[in-house]
């Protein structure tokens, strides 16, 4: 989760520079910030941690090729299991 932290910052320091809104240069900012923090929120355990990244990639607006390949494998390895 720390590659999506990572990513934040990145993002946050280029558009701090340009003065431009962070959702220009990444559209799916918040869901990100999110991603990079459950990783710390949650203690709970494996299953509970996955749940929730499973919820938060619903919440991608802005889909790309690499985001959408997630969630298609991800959604395929749930059906069966």
């Amino acid at each position: 989760m720390s590659c999506f932290r990572l990513l934040c910052e990145e993002a946050d320091i280029r558009c701090g520079a340009d003065e431009m809104a962070v959702t220009q240069l990444l559209p799916n900012y918040n869901v990100y910030s999110e991603l990079a923090a459950t990783s710390t929120v949650l203690p709970t355990g494996r299953a509970a941690l996955q749940k929730r990244i499973m919820a938060l990639l619903r919440k991608i607006e802005v889909s790309t090729s690499g985001n959408s390949q997630v969630s298609n494998k991800s959604l395929f390895m749930n059906l069966y299991q």
